[in-house]
C-alpha cells in the first residue's frame, strides 16, 4: 500500500465502489481523522486539507498533535526468546535495545518470505564490511531464512561456529570485525 505524506503525517487511500468515493485516514497516530473525495485526483487534496484542520484543532485546543512513528514500538516475545536475545546482547556489549535495533536493520537483507535476498558471495561481503556480523546473523543465519542458498560448512567457516542443537548462531564463537 502506498501511502500519502504531508506535514510529517501519513495518510490511507481506499475504494468504497458501493459509495462511489475515495477515502483513507491518518496513520499511525491514536487520534482518528477521516477524508473523502468523490474522485482520485481529490483524495490528495483532502487529505493534506484533514491535516492542516487536526493540526489547527490541536493549536487551538492547547494540545500536541500526534506525531507518528516515534521510534517506539512494544514487541512481545515468549520468555525463551527474551531470555537469548538478552544473553546476546550483554555478550555484545550492547543494551538490550541496541541490539534489537541492530537486528531490525537487517530487515531490508530479508524478504517477504523470510528468505536472505543476497546471494553467497554478497552475504560474505556484507558480513566482513559489518561491525557486527554475529548480530547480522542472529537475525538470518537459522536454516528457515538461509534455506539452501547457503551451506552450514560455508557459513560456518565466514562467521563462526553453528550450535545445531538451536537454530541461533552461537554469538559467543563469532569473531568481531574491527
Amino acid at each position: 500500500m502506498k501511502h500519502m505524506q504531508y506535514k510529517g503525517q501519513f495518510g490511507s487511500a481506499e475504494v468504497s465502489v458501493e459509495d462511489g468515493v475515495v477515502f483513507g485516514k491518518l496513520l499511525f497516530i491514536r487520534d482518528l481523522i477521516t477524508y473523502e473525495s468523490e474522485s482520485p485526483s481529490g483524495l490528495q487534496a483532502a487529505f493534506e486539507a484533514a491535516v492542516d484542520e487536526y493540526l489547527a484543532d490541536c493549536v487551538e485546543e492547547g494540545r500536541e498533535a500526534d506525531r507518528p512513528l516515534k521510534g517506539q514500538f512494544n514487541v512481545r516475545v515468549a520468555p525463551s526468546l527474551h531470555r537469548s536475545l538478552a544473553i546476546a546482547a550483554s555478550q555484545c556489549d550492547k543494551s538490550l535495545n541496541d541490539y534489537v535495533e541492530t537486528i531490525l536493520s537487517c530487515h531490508e537483507h530479508i524478504d517477504s518470505n523470510g528468505n536472505v535476498k543476497q546471494s553467497k558471495a554478497e552475504i560474505t561481503v556484507l558480513l566482513q564490511g559489518s561491525n557486527e556480523p554475529a548480530i547480522f546473523m542472529s537475525a538470518v543465519g537459522t536454516k528457515k531464512h538461509l534455506g539452501s542458498r547457503l551451506s552450514d560448512a560455508h557459513i560456518g567457516g565466514a562467521t563462526g561456529q553453528r550450535d545445531t542443537s538451536k537454530s541461533i548462531w552461537n554469538v559467543s564463537a563469532v569473531p568481531r570485525v574491527q
